[in-house]
């Protein structure tokens, strides 16, 4: 009941800061459902199995809705973090990821006053990744895990900026994107003896590029308008799984 009390305390606390600080028309309608994430966690993790999962992978990253002026390219990027399992076998999946990405957009060539080739503008982006998933393993599990297992889960992931810079002339970009971001992700996971593998799908719902966007280069603010700036991202990542 104490532990039942505090968790309670601490999710009105964690709506209170997140309310206050964190308020912007792209994600007052997500902070609710980050919240409630984290309370089920809280309410769960006390009563379950855990494992803790560190991960290394692979990612893709793209933008939606390509301008007639320009195209999105797909980039491939890294992530390294850790993920942690509460439950049996309906399960809590949350985690903290580092992710380095590239936004990248291929100009075409133009003739006439403003004449130039094509060009490709490329930033590096860095990012912190919060996972907030739940999901279903087809094979029920008591005390202990099994040498092999599936799943399948989704939820949302929460997205802070930490850096973004110019890939060529190492300028920094942060100012053109916004700080926060949210995504839909669903996925599908394996476990094989103390190994798991899981490919997972983010689907942005909010857009990447800041309303304050201001790069230098005037032909790359008027492409900027033709993108929703929501990104799809695809990830590959594999772990080692330790229950305690």
């Amino acid at each position: 009941i104490n532990s039942l009390k505090a968790s309670s305390f601490f999710c009105v606390y964690l709506y209170r800061v997140i309310h206050g600080h964190f308020s912007h028309p792209q994600i007052n309608g997500m902070k609710k459902l980050f919240v409630f994430f984290v309370c089920v966690l809280l309410a769960h993790s006390s009563r379950s199995q855990t494992v803790i999962n560190p991960i290394v992978g692979i990612n893709t990253f793209v933008l939606s809705t390509n301008p007639d002026s320009a195209s999105a390219n797909v980039s491939v990027g890294w992530t390294i973090g850790l993920n942690f399992r509460l439950g049996d076998q309906t399960i809590f999946l949350p985690g903290i990821h580092y992710l380095h990405e590239q936004n990248g957009v291929t100009v075409p060539a133009i003739t006439g006053t403003n004449a130039h080739p094509e060009f490709i503008a490329k930033d590096d982006i860095d990012l912190l990744r919060i996972p907030l998933l739940i999901g279903f393993r087809f094979f029920k599990t008591k005390d202990h895990d099994v040498a092999f297992n599936i799943n399948i889960h989704g939820g949302t992931s929460v997205f802070y900026l930490l850096s973004a810079t110019d890939h060529t002339t190492k300028k920094d970009k942060s100012g053109n994107y916004n700080t926060w971001g949210f995504a839909l992700t669903g996925g599908i996971g394996l476990d094989i003896l103390f190994l798991t593998l899981d490919v997972d799908l983010d689907y942005g719902m909010t857009k990447v590029y800041s309303d304050s966007f201001n790069d230098p280069d005037m032909e790359l603010r008027n492409i900027r308008k033709g993108f929703t700036g929501k990104p799809f991202g695809f990830r590959i990542n594999l772990g080692g799984k330790y229950q305690f």
